[in-house]
């Protein structure tokens, strides 16, 4: 495991030192820790979401709240991004009868398996540990056009990425496509908004955006340079978030989230370049960007348990809990991962996203 860890730390310090590459390759360093900041956030929000469920401070209620709409409105938009951006190279590089074989094990087979694994970790956890929120049987047969639980991303995801295949190069179409939709979404339908088609709309902006980055040249990473420029971002940001979710009624990734979205986005870009790739902290987080599919898959399975432990130490204070289930649901999943990947199981248990049929070198950890 030491020869691993040596042997990443000397990949990262390659990306961020070999002078002819420089550029694309601490944009490509940057991305993973963008990534790996988006997980910890992911996980956060859904266990502070579940905090919320049972808690009765009002106080703590209020604020809650207001940080969960306001990391909402930027945590998902970082992925689809970011996907958008490696979409286009991905299919310019490949023909397109392999680019979709391809979304089969990176997307399809993940989604079909841990649909079932999780209504099967759910079923046992309400006989075992008694936990609310039965899923019948009715809705895993039903995956093929309802998404169980947070899965919807993975469809979403496979919906633009084949649309990104058959408009291939062609981001501006996209972009005008997807501005009719949102605003048809927006104004004409009464569809709830955590439908999957809604849902893979609304987040469809930031999706073409990565594709129109990556089309003309452009670099995916853009921090903010000035520190009064980052200081008068965070103000807006935080400000706009405010009042969008003072106002009530508004879902923090839609039409009328983008603007403050968008200030977000900057906001955590520029933190992930601050970040050294070669620092300690940066190549964690890089890791965890490498690593965030099996995060993303696992952690809801996990999450459950992170309370329970708490109260049974008699442990209920509400920053401890967010900050215990948040740290639970990022390394318990890294942990089998890992091990999963010290077995040879992890292609077959869908935590690469790669076919288990072939050969693949392990997403390798930075961390001594």
């Amino acid at each position: 495991m030491t020869d691993a860890r040596d042997q990443a730390d000397r990949e990262l310090m390659r990306m961020a030192d070999v002078p002819e590459t420089v550029a694309r390759r601490e944009r490509d360093v940057a991305a993973d820790i963008l990534r790996g900041l988006a997980i910890i956030l992911v996980v956060y929000g859904h266990h502070a979401r579940g905090v919320m469920k049972t808690l009765d401070d009002s106080r703590w209620m209020t604020v809650l709240k207001a940080i969960d709409f306001t990391l909402y409105t930027t945590h998902m938009p970082i992925f689809f991004l970011v996907a958008g951006y490696n979409a286009f190279f991905s299919i310019r590089k490949v023909a397109p009868s392999r680019y979709l074989r391809s979304r089969g094990w990176a997307i399809v087979y993940p989604y079909v398996l841990w649909s079932v694994l999780f209504w099967a970790s759910m079923a046992a956890a309400r006989l075992i540990i008694h936990v609310n929120g039965d899923i019948p049987f009715s809705a895993l047969l039903n995956i093929a056009t309802r998404p169980i639980s947070i899965f919807w991303f993975l469809y979403a995801l496979l919906l633009l990425q084949l649309g990104a295949l058959l408009f291939a190069g062609r981001a501006g179409l996209s972009a005008a496509l997807v501005a009719l939709a949102l605003g048809g979404f927006t104004f004409l339908s009464d569809a709830p908004p955590s439908d999957l088609l809604p849902q893979t709309i609304v987040h469809a902006p930031y999706f073409v955006a990565g594709l129109w980055l990556a089309q003309n040249g452009q670099v995916l990473m853009h921090p903010i340079r000035s520190p009064f420029g980052l200081a008068a971002v965070a103000v807006l940001f935080v400000c706009g978030a405010f009042a969008l979710w003072s106002l009530g009624g508004i879902t923090p990734v839609s039409l009328w989230t983008i603007p403050v979205s968008a200030l977000g986005l900057l906001l955590i870009m520029t933190l992930a370049c601050t970040l050294s790739p070669t620092g300690r902290t940066g190549r964690h987080l890089a890791w965890l960007g490498m690593v965030s599919l099996p995060i993303y898959l696992m952690h809801i399975i996990f999450l459950p348990l992170a309370p329970r432990l708490l109260s049974a130490l008699h442990l209920r204070t509400v920053p401890l809990n967010l900050t215990f289930g948040t740290a639970f649901g990022v390394y318990v999943p890294v942990a089998v991962y890992m091990v999963a990947e010290r077995l040879n199981l992890a292609d077959l248990f869908a935590l690469t996203g790669k076919s288990p049929f072939r050969q693949h070198a392990p997403a390798l950890s930075p961390i001594k």
